[in-house]
């Protein structure tokens, strides 16, 4: 293997994550904690048809495994 190639890979690889956009990864992470402040918002007794229409009504909860094993 040529050291050249191997360090020209890499530095292309260290350049490319340093100028990436980081606000992409702080996007998705903004968007959850607002969907679940939109939830714990709509949890009053007015309120919790709306808390409720956010939630999947086909995701099955498992809860069928021991706490230690």
């Amino acid at each position: 293997m040529d050291f050249k190639r191997v360090a020209a890979t890499i530095l292309t690889i260290v350049f490319a994550l340093a100028i990436s956009p980081r606000s992409a990864f702080a996007c998705e992470k903004t968007d959850v904690v607002v969907a679940v402040h939109r939830y714990y918002d709509n949890l009053g007794k007015d309120t919790l048809e709306s808390a409720l229409a956010m939630c999947d009504s086909l995701v099955p909860i498992l809860d069928e495994f021991p706490p230690h094993e």
